[in-house]
């Protein structure tokens, strides 16, 4: 029988949700006028690249799930369902939402079982580039792929002719048992590449093509949602300006040579074509440990992940 927190917290939540404020930002808002979303995290099986991932986590039943888009200044309910068979919460990388929400087990709320259901409640006075993601068996759950972008909508017009989204993960595959290694960093401490199999992903495959329907300016939002490896990147085409890090806005900065982003981290690029181009190519390669000391890994296709927008004319 799946057991539900919602029952026992409704009759306290609905007096509290109201007086949480922060700043004099009210930050729960009322439940009633929320925007729901449903959540589910589930073990299965889906292709990532060219391999037969048969016991990855997912969230929502993808292994490349649908992004979870917030309003700015806007009440967000998630009902999330646990279906994993072990512990877990959801931790929103780079939000600030009151400390019962934040989904650090031990800390802020007790980990949500297998079988149970936790309803999330948000208001982000923040808009930009975020990510969500598991704080229990973080090396496990989250490089088994339970990992999902998260977009906070900005409250006005930004301008951009396009937006989209370029989710970078991490993967390694232990040769032996067929599937995902249940001690994520033992292929990579070890150099041992017999037994395991490191690869890259960018939106669950190796390669992605965006479309921009109008010229001008397009958001290309990167989420790094590895655990142990930079990905340099190499703009190989067109035009780019760094304008945000981590969900903030910075100073533009063009992007004149390669890049770095880490695990974790989120950079905004605001892309265009040259004059006699209609798209921008851009390239990543992950970088386990710097060469010369593992110079296999610098030129392994499976480590290339590539992202293209095309634009109308």
């Amino acid at each position: 029988m799946k057991v539900s927190r919602r029952a026992a917290i409704a009759g306290a939540g609905a007096g509290v949700a109201a007086s949480l404020t922060y700043f004099g930002r009210d930050l729960i808002g009322s439940p009633a006028s929320a925007k729901t979303f449903d959540l589910v995290a589930k073990a299965g099986s889906g292709r990532v690249r060219q391999f037969e991932i048969n016991d990855a986590l997912m969230f929502n039943g993808s292994v490349a799930p649908a992004p979870l888009f917030l309003d700015q200044n806007t009440p967000h309910l998630v009902r999330f369902s646990n279906e994993l068979g072990t512990d877990t919460t959801i931790h929103w990388h780079g939000l600030r939402p009151v400390h019962a929400m934040d989904g650090v087990a031990g800390v802020t709320q007790a980990a949500i079982k297998s079988g149970e259901e936790f309803d999330y409640t948000l208001v982000s006075p923040d808009a930009g580039t975020f990510w969500l993601h598991p704080h229990v068996s973080g090396f496990k759950q989250v490089g088994r792929g339970l990992a999902c972008p998260l977009i906070v909508r900005e409250n006005y017009e930004t301008g951009f002719a396009s937006d989209h989204i370029l989710m970078l993960q991490e993967w390694c595959l232990n040769k032996a048992q067929n599937g995902l290694d249940d001690n994520f960093l033992k292929g990579f401490v070890r150099n041992d590449f017999k037994n395991y199999d490191p690869f890259f992903s960018c939106n669950g495959t190796e390669k992605v093509t965006f479309k921009s329907k109008r010229s001008g300016w397009a958001r290309l939002r990167l989420v790094q949602a590895g655990l142990n490896t930079r990905m340099t990147m190499t703009l190989q085409l067109g035009e780019a300006w760094v304008v945000a890090y981590d969900g903030h806005p910075t100073t533009p900065k063009q992007v004149t040579q390669d890049f770095d982003i880490w695990p974790g981290q989120r950079i905004d690029l605001a892309v265009r074509p040259n004059d006699n181009d209609r798209k921008v190519v851009l390239q990543g390669r992950g970088i386990v440990y710097d060469p010369p000391n593992y110079p296999a890994l610098r030129n392994d296709p499976q480590m290339f992940i590539e992202a293209t927008v095309e634009f109308a004319a």
